[in-house]
């Protein structure tokens, strides 16, 4: 099993554990928080895994999205 199945296992079956700490991270890469700004994971390829096997846990992260959407379509 590839290490990205396994994660995405865990993150199914822990899923209420884990939920905060998701949440936390992905935010916090999509505002650009300088601690993560050298981190080589992409925030889009971890909101995919997650909402492939966990999507309840991107419903407070929808918001950003919605945000990063727009500004990506309607540039200033």
């Amino acid at each position: 099993m590839s290490a990205r199945k396994l994660a995405m296992k865990v993150i199914e079956l822990c899923a209420g554990k884990l939920e905060a700490g998701i949440k936390q991270f992905l935010v916090s890469s999509m505002s650009g928080d300088s601690r993560l700004a050298n981190s080589k994971i992409d925030y889009h390829e971890v909101i995919y895994d997650v909402y492939r096997c966990a999507p309840q846990i991107l419903s407070g992260v929808v918001p950003y999205l919605t945000g990063e959407l727009l500004v990506i379509t309607n540039p200033v």
